[in-house]
C-alpha cells in the first residue's frame, strides 16, 4: 500500500494531527477514545501493518502483535514526550510498526541476514537502541555489495524460507547440493565484507 492510499484509508477517521495529540495529553476517557477511532474504528493502520509484515515473511497474527504494540509505545511516547510533532502522526507511527516487525523478525530468525533498508526504516525511534542500529548499517553494507545472483538466492532462502531443493528448482540450479554451496558462498561473501565495516569489531564483538 502506497502513501496516497494509506493516507486516503485514514481521511475518514476526521482526526487531525493536533486534535490527536490533544486528546491523547488529555484524561484516561479521552485518549481512550482517541487510541479507538484512530487507530481501531478505522482499518487503515492495521491493514497498511497487515501488508507490510506478511509481504516481509511474516503472519496475520504477526501483523496484528506488532500493531497492537505500536499503538501501545506511540501512546507511550506522546505521554513522555518522545514524539515533538517533527513528522506526522501516522509516519512516525508506522516507523515504529516497522521497527517492531524488524526486531520480531531478528528474534525469531536470527540466522537471516535481513536488511535494514529492506524493512523500509529511516530514522530510529526514540525506542531503538543505537547498537542495534549499527548491526543494521553493518547488514546494509555487505548486502550492497552482493551480485543479483547472491541476492536472490539469500532471499530465497532467509526471507522466503525456501528449501534448497526448491531454490535449485526455481532459479535453475541443478542440485539441491549446489543451491546449498551457492547459498553458503553468497553467506561467506557478505560476511567477509561486512567485517571490513569499520563499526564490525566493535558491534560483533561478542563473536570475535
Amino acid at each position: 500500500m502506497d502513501t496516497n492510499s494509506r493516507d486516503q484509508l485514514l481521511m475518514k477517521n476526521n482526526w487531525t494531527d493536533a486534535k490527536l495529540l490533544e486528546a491523547l495529553r488529555g484524561g484516561a476517557k479521552t485518549r481512550d477514545l482517541a487510541l479507538e477511532e484512530f487507530f481501531y474504528t478505522d482499518p487503515g493502520p492495521l491493514m497498511w501493518v497487515v501488508q507490510f509484515v506478511v509481504q516481509r515473511g511474516g503472519s496475520r497474527e504477526d501483523a496484528e502483535e506488532v500493531f497492537q504494540d505500536a499503538v501501545i509505545a506511540f501512546d507511550q511516547n506522546v505521554q513522555r514526550q518522545s514524539f515533538e510533532g517533527r513528522s506526522k502522526v501516522m509516519s512516525y507511527f508506522y516507523e515504529i510498526a516497522k521497527h517492531n516487525w524488524f526486531k520480531r523478525f531478528r528474534s525469531l530468525r536470527p540466522e537471516a541476514p535481513v536488511m535494514y533498508h529492506e524493512f523500509g526504516l529511516s530514522e530510529p525511534p526514540p525506542e531503538i537502541d543505537q547498537g542495534e542500529e549499527g548491526r543494521m548499517q553493518i547488514y546494509d553494507y555487505g548486502w550492497e555489495n552482493l551480485s543479483a545472483r547472491c541476492r536472490q538466492l539469500l532471499t530465497a532462502k532467509y526471507h522466503e524460507g525456501m528449501s534448497m531443493k526448491e531454490i535449485a528448482n526455481e532459479y535453475g540450479v541443478s542440485s539441491d547440493k549446489m543451491a546449498k554451496r551457492y547459498v553458503d558462498r553468497c553467506r561467506d561473501y557478505m560476511l567477509k565484507r561486512m567485517k571490513k565495516h569499520p563499526l564490525y569489531p566493535r558491534v560483533f564483538k561478542s563473536d570475535q
